[in-house]
């Protein structure tokens, strides 16, 4: 373990080994690394340079050239320290388990979720784990408790006649509910919505989802609509009233506002992914990483934020 540096760059890490030295997700372009390893395609995981030649899933380079990123995805059979894991965040989400004993998670989900598998980590030596929601403070529940809370929710609201807003990240989670509700004949979604279901689609998909765009078509109420956090949309001279539901973990506490749905795994997940990994080292980063580092050393583990 000691010949292994690991250390903070950027919105990413490096990792330099005896072997390689490996540059994982938003880390800029001049490090010089041997790989780059990209875990999914949310744009702060991203790093910067067209045509930069990654490991990543297929799904992973297909989304990142709807945002705008082209990337050159090379072959991992061809890298046998590289070991690919599906980390349930969003599609194509990696994890990355680097020379059999450093495990990167990337951003994690523990459940699994329509088309989507949980976490299931790999025990490993060195740990470096994500703490979005890393403080005692966002515990989520169980996935399929939410869901159900959710669509309770979302029907008893249109039986009632009012008109749902859905708001979430517009990759990843607005794709999940567009499944959920797909058999809703008023489901309407935002463009940017929308760009991300058609490359859905076209990775085989979402193929039984059936929507409308918003803004482009004639809406028919009692509706349900999913839109991105920050797309605006017009509600003036609607026949019913509206109801507006966040979709996220960041409501803890604020439940008049939404549900604790999230892509992330909440604290109780990410202990238990510390508990399956065993590591003998632990970094955490994002988030609340220093509040997780200070909590797993309590509870007896060598742990520190990068």
């Amino acid at each position: 373990m000691s010949r292994q540096k690991i250390k903070r760059v950027g919105s990413g890490v490096v990792v330099q080994t005896s072997k390689a030295r490996y540059a994982l997700d938003k880390v800029p372009k001049n490090v010089g690394a041997d790989l780059y390893l990209v875990s999914h395609a949310h744009t702060d995981h991203l790093p910067s340079g067209q045509n930069l030649k990654v490991i990543a899933s297929r799904e992973t380079i297909e989304l990142a050239k709807a945002r705008g990123y082209r990337y050159t995805r090379l072959d991992e059979d061809r890298y046998p320290d590289i070991e690919l894991i599906d980390n349930g965040h969003i599609l194509g989400s990696k994890a990355f388990l680097i020379e059999g004993n450093i495990l990167y998670t990337g951003d994690i989900n523990i459940f699994d979720r329509e088309f989507l598998r949980g976490f299931r980590p790999p025990q490993a030596d060195i740990l470096i784990i994500e703490a979005t929601y890393g403080t005692r403070k966002y515990i989520f529940g169980e996935y399929n408790e939410l869901i159900d809370r959710l669509i309770q929710t979302v029907y008893k609201a249109v039986m009632n006649n009012i008109n749902i807003v859905l708001e979430a990240y517009p990759l990843g989670k607005t794709q999940l509910l567009t499944n959920i509700f797909r058999s809703y004949e008023n489901l309407y979604v935002t463009r940017s919505v929308k760009r991300y279901n058609e490359t859905y689609k076209q990775l085989g998909y979402l193929d039984k989802a059936r929507y409308r765009t918003w803004g482009r078509e004639e809406i028919e109420e009692p509706f349900i609509l999913i839109k991105g956090t920050t797309s605006n949309i017009g509600l003036d001279g609607l026949k019913y009233g509206t109801k507006v539901l966040r979709l996220t973990g960041w409501v803890v506490g604020k439940e008049d506002r939404g549900i604790p749905l999230s892509d992330h795994a909440d604290y109780l997940g990410l202990l238990r992914v510390v508990d399956r990994v065993k590591p003998k080292k632990i970094y955490t980063i994002y988030g609340y990483a220093t509040r997780l580092a200070h909590d797993l050393s309590r509870m007896g583990y060598d742990a520190q934020p990068l």
